[in-house]
């Protein structure tokens, strides 16, 4: 267990720490043991949620983010600090010969008043929140780019297979059209035709393969490490799509809304903190005077005081600035919530109308088969050439345009179920 592991460790540390050679070659080789046990989650990926989790871990800007959020928590810590007191004095040398000596010794409390120290508290805490929710985006982002890209590359390969099994038909009817000692003018047209779709198909596939490498290297920097696109880690196509849950927090949950709400939140603490800027600070403590006269010394006690006084200003400009802030902030936050429940609806109808297509559609084995009927009555000489290749146009088009329904469905829901806070479980 963990401990056993410990307990070796700390054997061979005790043994090892007054050889240094052999104390170094262990210390690395137990360093390169922990980084493969904290790794270890990430590896051998064999599922769709595997994937997303370690996504969702590993993701610079996850990690970025809960860096922020963390830094926002100290801020809190800072903001809630008091002043420190501070301490002056001065020696004053008189007299002849400089025997009469008086120094005098300060020590002063700050007051913050008019409410500094409870704006920064308010601000502080508006940006906690404002860190979360960026985390929470960070989080959404990353969880849809991820099972997109997972998307696209299954989509892309049977778009690769579309387009092989095209240049395949094409180079077979070819190769016999080539077998023929003569060739009629129809047939002679017939076969440029098919040399030009067979040019044509080679193209389809090079941006298909470029955007492959594009998923592939994204999903690299996204997991720390090199991505094998094997059939278990992506996501097979739905039979069937699950309805939209009923959202509990009626859309409290977006992490849009929250962060313009935290935004508003600061903007307010800030206009708290311009108006109480216009309160001095009290600075008041104890004081001592000593002096010394030949061989006399007398000590004298008492109080200091600084209040700056507000004869020029009162803070108005600041004040005002940081009111049109919160103005501002205010109306953003109206604008997003009216823009939450938009989206809801919007999503609603997006995700319903693409599945519903999805589900309506005929299927890709249903167009195979009508792909083969039609080959086969080309073979018999019942069709020209042209419909063969036209049958696989069509067959490519529904592919693609299935495929672009599919991620359609897919990111309405990830972003319906984000709207209150939540990610979507996925089950393959």
């Amino acid at each position: 267990g963990v401990m056993g592991v410990y307990g070796i460790f700390f054997f061979f540390f005790f043994r090892c720490i007054f050889r240094p050679t052999l104390f170094k070659i262990f210390l690395v080789s137990f360093l390169c043991f922990l980084q493969n046990s904290y790794g270890a989650q990430c590896d051998n990926l064999s599922s769709v949620q595997e994937v997303l989790n370690c996504a969702l871990e590993r993701h610079p800007e996850i990690k970025i983010a809960d860096m922020g959020a963390e830094q926002a928590k100290d801020g809190q810590r800072a903001a809630s600090q008091r002043p420190n007191p501070e301490m002056n004095s001065q020696s004053v040398f008189g007299g002849e010969s400089n025997d009469n000596v008086t120094t005098e010794l300060n020590l002063a409390h700050t007051f913050e008043l008019g409410g500094k120290r409870d704006s920064r508290i308010k601000k502080s805490e508006a940006n906690i929140k404002f860190g979360q929710a960026m985390l929470a985006q960070s989080r959404e982002q990353v969880f849809l780019n991820t099972l997109l890209a997972l998307y696209r590359l299954r989509q892309i390969q049977d778009e690769l297979n579309a387009v092989d099994d095209a240049l395949q038909t094409f180079a077979r009817i070819g190769k016999q059209y080539r077998g023929r000692p003569r060739l009629t003018p129809e047939q002679r047209a017939s076969l440029r035709i098919f040399e030009v779709a067979e040019q044509d198909y080679k193209m389809k596939r090079v941006p298909l393969e470029t955007e492959k490498d594009l998923h592939l290297r994204t999903l690299e920097i996204t997991l720390g490490q090199t991505f094998l696109p094997k059939l278990a880690a992506l996501p097979k196509k739905k039979k069937s799509w699950p309805s939209l849950p009923l959202l509990v927090g009626k859309g409290r949950g977006n992490s849009k809304l929250l962060a313009t709400e935290a935004e508003l939140q600061i903007a307010q603490a800030e206009l708290e903190g311009a108006k109480s800027d216009a309160w001095p600070d009290l600075k008041i403590g104890p004081t001592v005077v000593m002096q010394l006269q030949g061989s006399q010394s007398f000590q004298s006690y008492g109080f200091n005081l600084a209040l700056p006084l507000p004869l020029y200003h009162r803070n108005a400009g600041k004040e005002a600035y940081a009111a049109i802030g919160a103005e501002r902030a205010a109306l953003s936050f109206r604008a997003a919530q009216k823009e939450n429940e938009s989206q809801r609806s919007h999503l609603e109808t997006k995700y319903l109308t693409a599945t519903t297509a999805l589900v309506q559609a005929a299927s890709t084995e249903d167009l195979l088969k009508k792909h083969e009927e039609v080959e086969s009555l080309f073979k018999q000489g019942f069709l020209n050439g042209t419909v063969v290749i036209e049958i696989h146009r069509q067959v490519s088009d529904f592919i693609k345009s299935q495929n672009e329904q599919e991620l359609t469905a897919i990111e309405s829901l990830v972003r319906y179920y984000a709207l209150d806070g939540h990610l979507p479980e996925v089950n393959e």
